[in-house]
Formats: structure tokens, C-alpha cells, sequence
């Protein structure tokens, strides 16, 4: 029996919150077990929605690995997915909708505690 581990954003969803939950279990149910549905590539959260660059486990030996993007709705509870032509695309995708922090530009000005003035 094949056990696949869910990708880590999955355990950092807030529990208490019901529609998390649900998202998880769907999450976990589609990674992991004896047919898991996607082996993740990568995944990032952005609000409410979670986006992941997935390969799809082959229907057949003999099948061309297939790639997407998706789109998990924590707030409407569901999943959705567009196609891409190869890993690569998808994971540029995934970069495209959701830029790591530290690709992002930095702030025009930044302070230091330093930078403030003391008050006697």
C-alpha cells in the first residue's frame, strides 16, 4: 500500500474553522492512499483560496504524464483545475498566481526600531 504524504500547507489550515476541515480531508483524500488522484508539486495560499501545481497519477503505464493548476475554494468548498502542457508550466503557474515573499519588490520604506526617535 502506497502512503503518500499530503502536502505541508495542509497541516497548517486552521482546524477550528469548518470549511478548512473539509478542504483538508478532500486534500488529504486526493494525495494520499493506494490511488492517490495528484502528487503535488508545489502549493501556496492566498486568502481564501489555495492554489497547487499538480501531476496527475497515470490512468494507464503506457499514459503521458499530465499537469495542472489548481484551485481549491476554501470559502465555496471546492476544487477546480486548468491544464498545462508540462511540469515546468505548471509550477511557473502556480509562481505567476501566487509569488513567494521574498520575490516580492520590497517596500519603499522601511523603518527600524532604530529609526524612531526616543521620547524621555
Amino acid at each position: 500500500m502506497q502512503t503518500n504524504r499530503p502536502p505541508t500547507l495542509v497541516e497548517k489550515l486552521e482546524l477550528s474553522d469548518e470549511n478548512q476541515r473539509i478542504i483538508q480531508t478532500l486534500i488529504e483524500r486526493t494525495h494520499t492512499g493506494r490511488w492517490p488522484l495528484w502528487r503535488s508539486l508545489g502549493m501556496r495560499r492566498l486568502g481564501g483560496l489555495i492554489f497547487e501545481a499538480v501531476q496527475w497519477s497515470p490512468r494507464r503505464r503506457t499514459s503521458h504524464p499530465q499537469y495542472s493548476l489548481l484551485r481549491w475554494d476554501i470559502a465555496g468548498l471546492g476544487v477546480s483545475w486548468q491544464d498545462m502542457p508540462s511540469q515546468i508550466a505548471a509550477i511557473e503557474a502556480l509562481e505567476a498566481a501566487v509569488p513567494r515573499l521574498n520575490a516580492l519588490p520590497k517596500p519603499a520604506l522601511s523603518l527600524s526600531i532604530n529609526d524612531i526617535p526616543r521620547v524621555d
